[in-house]
């Protein structure tokens, strides 16, 4: 492995335990916007978005999640 493909596994891993993304969340976003986030609709998207010739180059790592709506609160 290069230690870009390293450092790429390394974020999947980290991200791949849901704990994680909550504690990178809560530290991202203003906990206005962190409170409206509907966290048990938390997956991981395994989909590929990267085009055949880029992904040795790049990884995308997708996370969806629902922001709860005022009737969902």
């Amino acid at each position: 492995y290069s230690s870009a493909t390293s450092g790429r596994s390394r974020a999947f891993f980290f991200f791949s335990i849901r704990k994680n993304v909550i504690d990178f969340l809560t530290g991202t976003f203003p906990s206005e916007i962190f409170q409206k986030l509907d966290l048990f609709t938390l997956t991981r998207d395994n989909s590929s978005y990267i085009d055949e010739e880029l992904k040795e180059h790049f990884q995308i790592l997708s996370i969806p999640v629902i922001v709860k709506t005022k009737s969902s609160r």
